[in-house]
């Protein structure tokens, strides 16, 4: 039996390329998982080549997460590290471990590491993939300061990784998802509908969990609705904000206007009531010339003054240029009747 998984492991494609970890996904999947781990154990310590033993702790890396032993998973990654940490996929490998774990505090390292693996391996859909997944999932598990700091370094970089994966593997239906929930967050619903759309469209239904990936698809398709729905009722209530905060604006400005008005209404029926009232004392105590001079200044003054009243109550704006023409028409009056009765 051991040397059947020999012989399996050493017909593995090179480990940059996408069917290495295709073929050692598939082996998981279709064997029994006590005899894999057990085999898969023994040549991982044996004296094989490196090859090999590599192949073998990936591939029980492989069956630690798809079984969620997070504790055997870790005990295997950090006994191994310093042996097997050169290899291209390493980087990779780590980042999966690590989102399995629990990403936490270590986010942005986490995608920075994941990003690593993209860079060095872009022509490998799988790892190209896992980075933009690895954005998105870190987005969508962060709060509002971690999430900004993600969207202004890291999104568009997902963005394009999600095409580039995309392109190399147009048929993986994960990848559409992956590509909904980006689009989502950018804000793009109905694209990100789409795509979750296409995703459970063409899903392999033959896969072992076909029904779990569905129900993720589900998850994700109500979350994009869901998003969108809060989206478009804040974008409701921001706009009546504003519209309730425009009216406030003008009914101040209307009462502004109508006091001012009154002011001046008053202001004019005060200058009125005095100009009645001193000219009927100033017409009792002097002669005709001197009470006629007297009434005119009083009424230039009072002309004057209700202008300056004007001038205060509208500042220095169009509004009072009247103001300022009626005070200068009062001094004028003012100074010509002294003027002329001198």
């Amino acid at each position: 039996m051991h040397n059947k998984y020999l012989n399996i492991l050493g017909k593995l494609p090179e480990q940059t390329h996408r069917n290495f970890e295709v073929a050692l996904t598939s082996l998981v999947e279709r064997e029994d998982n006590n005899e894999l781990r057990k085999n898969l154990s023994e040549i991982l310590e044996s004296d094989a080549e490196e090859k090999l033993r590599y192949a073998a702790f990936y591939g029980l890396s492989i069956l630690y997460r798809r079984k969620k032993d997070i504790s055997l998973l870790e005990k295997l990654v950090l006994h191994h590290e310093s042996e097997f940490r050169d290899n291209a996929t390493w980087p990779h490998l780590i980042v999966l471990y690590l989102k399995e774990k629990g990403i936490g505090r270590d986010v942005i390292r986490v995608i920075q590491k994941s990003y690593e693996a993209y860079l060095n391996i872009r022509h490998n859909a799988g790892i190209v993939h896992n980075f933009a997944e690895t954005v998105i999932s870190a987005i969508e598990d962060s709060d509002s300061k971690t999430q900004d700091t993600i969207k202004e370094n890291w999104i568009e970089k997902a963005v394009e990784a999600i095409h580039d994966a995309i392109e190399l593997d147009p048929n993986y239906a994960k990848y559409y998802c992956t590509k909904g929930r980006i689009l989502a967050f950018t804000g793009d619903y109905i694209a990100a509908r789409e795509n979750i759309k296409r995703a459970i469209d063409i899903e392999d239904s033959s896969k072992s969990d076909y029904v779990v990936r569905l129900g993720n698809y589900q998850y994700y398709l109500l979350l994009v609705q869901s998003n969108q729905q809060k989206a478009e009722l804040n974008n409701n209530l921001i706009s009546n904000k504003k519209l309730i905060e425009q009216s406030k604006t003008e009914i101040d400005q209307k009462f502004k206007e109508v006091n001012i008005k009154n002011l001046e209404f008053l202001g004019f029926f005060a200058a009125i009531v005095s100009f009645t009232i001193g000219s009927i004392q100033i017409v009792n105590k002097q002669t005709f010339n001197q009470a006629s001079s007297l009434i005119i200044v009083l009424f230039g003054a009072l002309i004057a003054v209700f202008g300056g009243f004007g001038f205060v109550l509208h500042g220095w704006n169009k509004k009072s240029v009247p103001s300022l023409i009626v005070f200068v028409l009062g001094a004028l009056i003012v100074l010509l009747t002294k003027i002329f009765t001198s």
